[in-house]
């Protein structure tokens, strides 16, 4: 069941930083599509595929380090 549990977390986890990712890409293509008076689609072009790369990247980073440094803080009792 732990590893269940670890498997669950992460999809979680997973989902928090997509939702996350999401609002901010949402409204900001929105934006750049009006500012530009571009189609939608062109605006997330050029607005959010350039990021994606580097977004996924950290994404990966953070759920490698957050356990560690959750556990360290908890210990540190900050």
């Amino acid at each position: 069941t732990g590893l269940l549990i670890s498997k669950s977390r992460i999809t979680l986890t997973t989902l928090a930083y997509i939702l996350g990712l999401l609002t901010c890409y949402l409204p900001g293509t929105l934006w750049l599509s009006y500012l530009t008076n571009t189609p939608y689609h062109t605006a997330s072009m050029m607005g959010i595929l350039p990021y994606i790369p580097t977004d996924i990247l950290k994404i990966i980073i953070s759920m490698r380090f957050f356990p560690k440094l959750a556990k360290r803080l908890s210990k540190s009792q900050l």
